[in-house]
């Protein structure tokens, strides 16, 4: 009996601890709990409730999706990376093609495993906005179709990791995640133009950008020096002051929050004033944390939530600039600042706000601008794209109509691009916000015009492109035949046999990337003197002997030259063999012709010296 008891009370007590690891791990998975971190029950943050992001009201919506229609969404975040194995990144990491987490070092250039993607910032700034990132995901329980892809471009120095940015790792970092097709990017850092104007100005950054936005939804923080844009170009913070960007202040319970930059280039504001995140330091999982690194992640997740509530509704999904559009329309709490308004993000106005009759009131145009890929000269060319004609590569270029996102998008297909030559010559080459432009007139400065008409003004913007002819270098060209000028300098013909009173037809391997002006300046010699001049060089040998055909071009020499072994005409295999059989055809009528008079001759012995036989002789 007692066994029997005792063997009940173990069954129980397994029952209980099933039972509350049961609850532990998916209590908090539904609308009626809220996930906690280390004691911390995120409901109970002021930023998830009234006057916050309204998640319970949001969480409600969410729960009523067709799920089964969503398709996964990637999140890149460029900054410190992140602690792979801190527990709030559990299930909500990229993985790749081999199903392992992995993210992206940009200041290397390559895909690495999240193992090598350890935060060692001082502060784990990248920790921290992944991180917030993770909860919100979690909170919604969209664990299943929105990802973190972490990208480090931070700066290193002295071997250590720091909490700053240059702008190649982070133009990297762009290309990258519009590479794996990110659906969004979080940049929690940058630059006031006051302290480095590169942000503001590098085209490299520039052109990173505005090919990004067109597919990526671009969040950047607005930064925290508490400085009004509006006024004083110096005080504007970059990256998120670019156009495509979705830039986001940080607003408190109160209103703006006191260290957000603020001002008409920035969006919207997101909730910046203690903020509940990762940390992975000894002693310590989570921190609170302040300023518009914070805010930023937040709307980079509201953005997808966008994206996954179309896709549920079995609409489109927007994308790029379009969602930046639709986020810095939405309708949910305004908030003052020096007389200006500040649109406030909450997650249940983003899941619940009829975008599609949203009236947005389109600016007109005001002009165009241009950003592109190419790569600029140097000296006189420093402000022409310059390549040379055996490098050529299209260049792609980018139209943006301004105010930028704010004038009717059905005005990027009226973009017409032009082609403009020295004498003023027009081409139109196409249409739209993106071309592709490959150089193709040599030693000719060629300007690329991007052409809007609207009503009765004309905008456009140009840039002048180069494509320079190359000089010949030693072992880039050789002296061949004419037929051989496409064969490579090791392969076309460099001596041959010619024939007295024969033309031969000469040129120069590689003269495909020489301006035609260059060409026809090639000077031709034969034994040292000059025989003539431009691109192809007709030679007739009058004596038989060895002779030497040499070229200059630009004024210097060619140095493989082509050595000519000339043979008298009469000698070329063709000839003799037509002669030999002339003289057999010869030979033979000869012949037949003797034959007939010896016969004739003998009639003619025989008496029969009549006239007409006199005739046929004398006709034969």
């Amino acid at each position: 009996m007692k066994k029997s008891i005792s063997s009940g009370l173990i069954y129980i007590g397994v029952l209980l601890i099933i039972s509350a690891a049961v609850f532990a791990c998916f209590g908090g998975a539904g609308v009626a709990f809220a996930l906690e971190y280390d004691d911390v029950e995120l409901s109970s943050l002021w930023y998830y409730g009234e006057g916050g992001l309204e998640i319970d009201k949001a969480k409600a919506r969410i729960d009523k999706w067709d799920k089964s229609k969503l398709s996964k969404k990637v999140i890149a975040v460029i900054d410190t990376g992140i602690d792979f194995d801190h527990e709030v990144f559990s299930g909500v990491l990229y993985t790749d093609a081999d199903g392992k987490p992995a993210g992206y070092d940009s200041r290397y250039k390559k895909q690495v495993p999240l193992e090598n993607m350890k935060d060692t910032a001082d502060d784990k700034h990248g920790n921290a906005i992944a991180g917030v990132i993770a909860m919100m995901i979690k909170e919604l329980g969209l664990e299943d179709f929105i990802k973190i892809y972490p990208i480090k471009a931070n700066t290193i120095e002295n071997g250590k990791e720091k909490k700053s940015f240059v702008i190649p790792p982070v133009v990297e970092a762009l290309n990258q995640a519009d590479k794996i097709g990110a659906d969004a990017v979080n940049m929690s850092l940058g630059r006031i133009k006051k302290d480095s104007s590169d942000w503001a100005t590098n085209t490299s950054l520039t052109y990173a950008l505005e090919s990004a936005c067109d597919s990526v939804l671009i969040v950047a923080a607005a930064g925290n020096d508490g400085l009004n844009a509006d006024g004083n170009a110096n005080n504007v913070f970059y990256p998120a002051a670019h156009d495509g960007v979705l830039s986001v202040m940080a607003y408190d319970s109160v209103g703006l929050y006191e260290a957000s930059n603020y001002g008409s280039v920035y969006d919207i504001a997101g909730p910046g004033e203690e903020i509940y995140t990762a940390k992975f330091t000894e002693g310590a999982l989570y921190q609170y944390l302040n300023g518009t690194s914070l805010a930023s992640p937040i709307a980079t997740v509201a953005g997808v939530l966008i994206k996954l509530r179309y896709e549920a509704e079995g609409k489109p999904a927007p994308k790029g600039v379009e969602l930046a559009r639709m986020m810095r329309n939405i309708d949910g709490r305004v908030i003052k600042k020096e007389g200006a308004e500040i649109r406030c993000l909450d997650f249940n106005t983003i899941v619940a706000q009829d975008f599609e009759n949203t009236k947005y009131e389109y600016s007109d145009p005001t002009g165009i601008s241009l950003s592109h890929n190419g790569e600029y000269g140097k000296d006189a060319y420093e402000d022409i794209i310059y390549m040379r004609a055996n490098a050529v590569k299209p260049v792609t270029f980018i139209a943006k109509i301004n105010p930028f996102g704010k004038t009717d998008p059905e005005l990027d297909a009226a973009v017409q691009w032009v082609e403009r030559h020295a004498d003023t010559t027009e081409n139109v080459l196409g249409y739209g916000i993106r071309f592709n432009y490959t150089p193709k007139h040599i030693d000719e400065t060629v300007t690329l015009i991007a052409r809007l008409r609207y009503g009765d003004k004309t905008f456009e913007q140009s840039q002048d492109v180069f494509l320079s002819s190359v000089a010949f270098m030693v072992g880039e060209a050789r002296v061949t035949y004419a037929e051989n000028a496409a064969d490579s300098v090791d392969n076309a013909p460099s001596r041959g046999v010619l024939y007295t009173n024969t033309t031969t037809v000469f040129s120069l391997t590689g003269i495909e990337y020489v301006s035609e002006e260059k060409k026809s300046k090639i000077q031709w010699y034969v034994d040292g003197e000059l025989a003539g001049e431009g691109e192809t060089f007709a030679y007739t040998p009058k004596k038989s002997g060895v002779r030497r055909i040499s070229a200059r071009y630009d004024g210097s020499p060619i140095p493989r030259e082509f050595i000519a072994n000339v043979k008298p005409f009469i000698a070329r295999p063709l000839d003799l063999t037509m002669l030999i059989l002339g003289l057999a055809i010869a030979s033979a009528v000869i012949a037949v012709v003797i034959v007939i008079a010896v016969k004739r001759k003998r009639k003619s012995g025989d008496g029969n010296d009549s006239d007409d036989n006199q005739q046929s002789l004398i006709a034969l």
